[in-house]
């Protein structure tokens, strides 16, 4: 039975992180050695996290990834 997140799947498409959202929380980690993380919501949160949003960065050799509260957020963007 094939799961629900193949990572055999995803690699040969050459994905290399996941990330994801509305936990409600920061929150990172592996699955089956593919880094995943996840970014809490913009309204309620569970736990001591602030609400913001992250900026993902996505180059061929590698991915950039910063969280920024709603009161720290950046006014650009260098690409």
């Amino acid at each position: 039975m094939q799961s629900a997140f193949d990572t055999s799947f995803v690699c040969l498409l050459g994905v290399v992180h996941v990330f994801a959202g509305h936990l409600h929380r920061n929150a990172g980690g592996s699955y089956h050695g593919m880094p995943v993380t996840t970014t809490t919501a913009l309204g309620a949160q569970l736990g001591d996290d602030v609400p913001g949003l992250r900026i993902v960065k996505v180059w061929e050799e590698k991915v950039e990834q910063a969280f920024y509260s709603l009161d720290n957020l950046p006014t650009t963007v260098d690409l």
